[in-house]
């Protein structure tokens, strides 16, 4: 009588439809990854060699470096935005607070809130038997990236060497927000720092703002309403540091001669500035033609924009 073996029963689990997910995708992922390696490449080089670095820069190679990273990260940022796992913002804003603060034993620093406005304020640790100049900060980085992390360093260092009391403002920033948002953030902080001065031992007569980009027009924009404040200690000066000044005339020669310089071609500029007045970015070929205003705003400001 013959009979009939069983098959072998296998001692393994059988894969569950997850992991075979992940074995079918895998050959994918790790294709998309060398493509995006070999654009990278591909960028950094093209940026490297073709950007624009003006003479007067004494370290045009570093400068060089620098925008090619920067070229990078807006790239993988759009990657990321693209597959919806982030926006090009925001991935921006977290690199750039990933890199290290550091201290100063001479400066002490402090983390406030004026309201909701996140602030940050920095005082000299040594005593003093009189009011010590003040200095409101608002920082650069287009309206979408910049924070109190970025510019630590420079406030910090700002409030040693002037022996000053530096308070820097974090504004919100773009896509979560649109106009007149940051600006008004901006007024709010410096009207309660105003306010508060002899809490913070500030000479009432010696506050200046200070700003780098869009943080120098930001400071313009903070004296001009701050016109409408007469009982508050009066601005003694303003730091504007390459600020954006004016929206109106884009064929002026600071706008032609750096319109591709490292780190702020006047594409990006553009393109945040549509983003933060809710503008199509159709128009963009529009305002570089300085088509985009009518006549007689033109007749207004003509005199101020020669």
């Amino acid at each position: 009588m013959c009979t009939t073996r069983p098959p072998p029963v296998s001692s393994r689990p059988p894969l569950c439809r997850s992991t075979m997910l992940v074995i079918l995708l895998l050959p994918f992922f790790l294709l998309a990854c060398v493509i995006l390696a070999m654009v990278s490449l591909w960028v950094f080089c093209v940026e490297f060699l073709t950007v624009h670095v003006p003479a007067s820069i004494s370290h045009p190679l570093r400068l060089r470096l620098l925008h090619c990273f920067f070229q990078l990260l807006i790239l993988w940022g759009n990657v990321l935005e693209k597959l919806r796992i982030c926006s090009m913002p925001w991935f921006l804003r977290f690199t750039q607070d990933l890199l290290p603060l550091r201290n100063d034993p001479d400066v002490v620093v402090t983390d406030l809130c004026f309201g909701t406005i996140p602030v940050r304020l920095y005082q000299p640790k040594a005593a003093s038997c009189s009011p010590r100049p003040g200095i409101v900060f608002y920082h650069g980085g287009g309206g979408i990236m910049g924070s109190l992390k970025t510019h630590h360093g420079i406030c910090r260092q700002l409030c040693k060497e002037t022996n000053s009391v530096v308070l820097s403002v974090g504004y919100r920033l773009m896509p979560e927000v649109k106009f007149p948002v940051i600006s008004r953030d901006c007024i709010c902080a410096t009207i309660h720092f105003l306010k508060s001065l002899k809490l913070y031992g500030v000479d009432p007569a010696c506050v200046v703002v200070y700003g780098d980009s869009v943080g120098g027009g930001i400071a313009l924009a903070v004296c001009q309403n701050l016109l409408c404040y007469p009982d508050l200690p009066k601005i003694r000066a303003q730091v504007l540091i390459y600020p954006a000044l004016q929206g109106i005339n884009f064929q002026c020669p600071s706008y032609q001669q750096n319109k591709n310089s490292p780190m702020l071609k006047l594409d990006y500029t553009l393109s945040w500035l549509c983003s933060y007045l809710s503008i199509n970015p159709a128009w963009k070929n529009t305002m570089l033609q300085n088509a985009h205003l009518p006549p007689e705003v033109w007749a207004k400001y003509q005199k101020w924009l020669g």
